[in-house]
């Protein structure tokens, strides 16, 4: 048996994770679509990063598996030592890359991913803000988007972001709150402002003027 599991892990660090061979972990997802219902066959798989390619053939149920009935999915691995990727797909809906994880961010041998909303192409619009500087020592410090939105790339080196980002896609229909910071490059102040806004069905342009 032992001769068996090495094995596996010899071909597991030759498509690119290394792994440890004894210790293994839990990964919990759900899927639900736009409207909170579970979504089932959404295929979730482990790669070493976000250029690899997909595990297959290693025992194609641990590493390479489907959401069931209820939109959920656990995947029970042999904990990687290095860092590595989960892909999220499914032909009806937009995918989902998440990267850089590693296993200090995995507490207790569990790691609960919660409910990812799958999107299809035309759930979402586009959220564009276009900045119009009018005072040279004046820049937007900080944009933040509180809405139901679809981020491609879920990048868990970078747990918070810290340059303002001004294209989003949002789900259509609904009112969101864009937040943003105006910083003062002569003495160094900051000033908040909170704006509600709602999008339809068509790309949405919005002003900051600063």
């Amino acid at each position: 048996m032992k001769k068996i599991l090495v094995l596996v892990v010899l071909i597991l660090s030759s498509c690119g994770i290394p792994y440890d061979g004894e210790t293994i972990i839990n990964l919990s997802f759900k899927f639900e679509d736009k409207n909170a219902i579970p979504t089932p066959n959404i295929e979730t798989s482990i790669s070493s990063d976000f250029n690899s390619y997909v595990i297959y053939n290693v025992d194609d149920d641990v590493y390479h598996k489907k959401s069931d009935e209820n939109g959920r999915v656990e995947l029970k691995i042999f904990k990687p030592v290095s860092t590595f990727a989960i892909h999220i797909n499914n032909p009806s809906y937009l995918s989902y890359d998440i990267i850089n994880i590693t296993t200090d961010t995995i507490q207790n041998f569990n790691f609960d991913f919660g409910t990812i909303t799958m999107f299809k192409l035309e759930d979402v619009a586009d959220f564009n803000i276009t900045p119009n500087q009018v005072n040279s020592n004046k820049i937007i410090d900080k944009i933040e988007v509180i809405a139901s939105k679809y981020t491609g790339v879920i990048d868990f080196s970078t747990p918070e972001v810290n340059y303002p980002i001004f294209n989003y896609s949002l789900k259509k229909n609904q009112n969101f709150i864009l937040k943003y910071t105006i910083k003062d490059l002569n003495n160094n102040s900051k000033q908040n402002f909170i704006e509600n806004l709602s999008i339809a069905t068509i790309p949405l342009n919005h002003v900051i003027t600063y």
